[in-house]
Parts: structure tokens; C-alpha cells; sequence
């Protein structure tokens, strides 16, 4: 059962817009920076994962949150029927490919739970969420008369090219879907240039990019107090994911001294790997290293401010790892704090051009611990002080008029769309 379109206020109609979103939107802070940015321009809904109870439930800003539902596995006949499309996809002569990945795809029964819940609302505008929520986005869109702008967070074809069954099989379709669909959106955006060059390469379209900032902290751009040389606080937070190599990072500070103390602040993907990453602390450094739960995404800022450094050495064994323009990178940066990287391009070019913090020359945890060992207490100070300079700059607030500009543009070229009545009429058929 989908979610029933949340009541909208009585009087002159705003443009209705919605964000739909395939993810837990509670702790998914790009969903809810965007939504709330958005929420100056029209009457904006989340779709997206969470609690029923929380439906109507405002966000921030004035945007609403509805429930689509998790999604399920479905039951074995469901899953075999899934992969033999797959299979086939990759196998059959290229005529018939777009048809069986299409198939494959509106098998999942989500999918076609939000298709019908956003044409009962009948927003003017349709914000996708990653590769996933744009094909039905599109077909939303097709059936309204309602322009389509898709917000792509990662290089979706390579997202999980590290693993053998989906580089194969999943990647093609993928592929297929996008090229099918991308080129049919009104506008794109995405988080950095490599993957909005990549995305204009591959499929003819050029993303705007808009960073993954969090929003200003209200603090004086002064000097922070100094930091304590015989005792340097490092944080980083994040999902758990084994992808990202989170050992390295603790091997390192475990290796660089008793000066450093480390803090893991792990969103539990994958609870098996916090508690492999805990065992590893309580080896490596028992008193210095510590794994902790995750806060909600408008506290963490608040969170980090505590701390001297934030760390982030992300190894390139994907593409998307490679390029990665990542959320918590700003985050060190708006809580002021100093900011340690591997030698990943986009995140090393960043780090140098604000003066504010250091890079390793390498991603291992030996170039790591050497990186960190090198840095006193008036190094980091003057990190801190270019990262409150810097966050100035590298917010949400700013990215925000880049979004608006954006969704104000495809808003101006679709004047306010048909009624829920004549949008279920034209989806039947009628």
C-alpha cells in the first residue's frame, strides 16, 4: 500500500515539489539539505524510507516527509527471476537488452509503489535520488506533464565495481537504464566534477554540481582554542563499510603515537565490521582508539567541533572511491577542525587550495601514520583557522542557490501541473 499524498495548505497553489528517495531519509543528510532548500521555492515532500507513524512528519525547512516503505527481498522465485533477467541482459543479442533490463528493474515492487504514490500527488517537479529513483521519476513525469531533475551521488554505473556478480551483470543494466533515461531529465546534478565529466562522456549529459556541504555554523571565524600537542583528538564518522578500508585509518593513528587518540563514528551497515574494527582497536590501542554510534545528521558538525583533526583515507579501489567528494570532508570543515587525506585527487586538491589541512602521499596506513606523526599543535591551529575561513564559503547555504537556481529553471519551463484526478486519468489510459 503507498504512501496517501500528504494534505496540502488551502489558498493560492505553490509549486509542489517532490524529493523521492530511495534510502533511510533520517539520516540521509543530502536528501534533507536538498528538500529544505528546496522548500523556498514550493510545497516539498520526501519519499523515501522510514517510519509510517512519521508520515506528514515536517523535516526542517517546511518539508514534509511520506513513507514508501522499506523495500523486501521478495521470495525466492521473485530473486531467481531477477538474476536470470540479469543473465540474460548480458548475454542476449544488444536489440533485446533494453527490454529485459527494463523488466528487471520494475520487478521490484517498490519501484512501483512510488511510481503510483507520486502520481497520486502530482507534484510539478520530480527530484530523483541516484540512479535508482530516476526511471520512475521519469515514467511519474511522463504520466503528470512534471519536470524531472536527478541528483546522481555517485558514478552509478561503477558504484560496486569491485564486486565480481554485480561489475558483470548489474553494471549493464545500470548502464542501460541510464542511457535510456538521463537524457530524457529536464536538469542533473551531482556532488564533484570528475563524476559530472564522466556522466557528460558516457551519456551526453553534464551534471551541475552542487557539494556536499553541511549548512554554516553559527561560530566566530577567531582562532579556535589551542590544541593540546601531547594529545591530538582525530575523528572521522561514516556508514561501516569494508570498501572503505576503515582499518587503515586505525592501523595508522595505532601506529603514529601515543599523542593520537581516534574516534570511530560508524553509521552500523554492517554490524559484523564494527565489531571486527573494535576487536582490531582493543589490539592496536586500547586506550587511544574507540568505536562509537553514529549521531543524527543535524548533530554531527556539533559532534565533530569537540576534536582537532578529521580523517578520511579512502583507498582508490573503485572509481567512485578515486573521486570521492564526500560529505564528511565538508563536515570537518564547517566544525573547524584540521582535516587529514590520502592522496585522492578531488579531496587533496581541496585540502591544499584552503590551506586546511594535510595529505598523505600515499594510502596506506605506514604514508598515513608517517602524515600524522609530522604534525604539531601550531600546524593543526592554523588548519583550524583556514577551515573556519573556508567554511565561509563551503556550506549548504551556498550550494543551496546553485540547487534553486537549478529546480527554478525547470520550474519556470513546466507552469503548474494537471490535477491528481487528470494525472490518474492520463496514467489509465484516459
Amino acid at each position: 500500500m503507498s504512501a496517501p499524498p500528504p494534505e496540502r495548505a488551502t489558498g493560492p497553489r505553490r509549486p509542489s515539489i517532490v524529493c523521492l528517495a530511495f534510502s533511510p531519509i533520517a539520516r540521509d543528510a543530502r536528501v534533507l539539505r536538498q528538500a529544505r532548500a528546496l522548500a523556498t521555492l514550493g510545497d516539498v515532500v520526501v519519499y523515501g524510507y522510514g517510519p509510517r507513524a512519521d508520515d506528514g512528519r515536517d523535516l526542517g525547512g517546511g518539508a514534509r516527509f511520506a513513507a514508501i516503505g522499506a523495500p523486501s527481498r521478495g521470495g525466492i522465485v521473485d530473486r531467481l527471476a531477477k538474476a536470470a533477467l540479469l543473465v540474460l541482459g548480458r548475454i542476449a543479442p544488444r536489440r533485446w537488452r533494453g527490454a529485459l533490463y527494463h523488466r528487471w528493474y520494475w520487478r521490484y515492487e517498490l519501484y512501483m509503489r512510488a511510481r503510483i504514490a507520486l502520481v497520486a500527488h502530482a507534484p510539478d517537479v520530480i527530484v530523483a535520488n541516484d540512479w535508482n529513483a530516476l526511471p520512475v521519476a521519469i515514467e511519474a513525469g511522463r504520466a503528470l506533464g512534471a519536470g524531472v531533475v536527478v541528483d546522481l551521488h555517485e558514478f552509478a554505473p561503477r558504484q560496486f565495481e569491485n564486486r565480481p556478480f554485480w561489475r558483470i551483470f548489474v553494471a549493464p543494466a545500470i548502464d542501460r537504464l541510464l542511457a535510456d533515461h538521463l537524457p530524457r531529465t529536464n536538469a542533473a546534478i551531482t556532488v564533484g566534477d570528475a563524476l559530472a565529466e564522466a556522466y557528460a562522456s558516457r551519456y551526453g549529459v553534464r551534471p551541475v554540481v552542487v557539494l556536499n556541504a553541511p549548512a554554516r555554523r553559527d561560530a566566530p571565524l577567531s582562532s579556535p582554542t589551542p590544541t593540546d600537542p601531547h594529545t591530538i583528538r582525530l575523528v572521522h564518522h561514516g556508514v561501516a563499510a569494508r570498501g572503505r578500508h576503515l582499518e587503515t585509518m586505525l592501523e595508522a593513528v595505532a601506529a603514529a603515537g601515543d599523542r593520537f587518540t581516534l574516534d570511530l563514528v560508524l553509521v552500523p551497515t554492517d554490524v559484523a565490521y564494527i565489531a571486527e574494527l573494535t576487536a582490531l582497536a582493543a589490539r592496536r590501542a586500547p586506550t587511544r582508539i574507540t568505536v562509537r554510534p553514529p549521531v543524527a545528521p543535524d548533530d554531527i558538525v556539533a559532534m565533530l567541533a569537540g576534536y582537532d583533526v578529521g580523517i578520511f583515507v579512502l583507498p582508490p579501489t573503485t572509481f567512485n572511491h578515486a573521486n570521492a567528494m564526500p560529505n564528511k570532508l565538508f563536515d570537518f570543515i564547517a566544525a573547524g577542525l584540521a582535516v587529514c587525506v590520502g592522496p585522492s585527487p578531488a579531496m587533496a586538491d581541496l585540502v591544499r587550495r584552503h590551506g586546511c589541512g594535510v595529505v598523505a602521499d600515499g594510502f596506506d596506513a605506514a604514508a598515513t601514520a608517517r602524515c600524522l606523526a609530522a604534525l604539531t599543535g601550531e600546524a593543526i591551529d592554523r588548519y583550524k583557522a583556514a577551515s573556519r575561513v573556508a567554511a565561509a564559503s563551503l556550506n549548504a547555504e551556498t550550494e543551496a542557490e546553485t540547487l534553486r537556481d537549478v529546480v527554478a529553471g525547470v520550474l519556470a519551463a513546466h507552469p503548474l501541473g494537471r490535477r491528481p484526478d487528470e494525472a490518474a486519468a492520463l496514467d489509465d489510459g484516459g
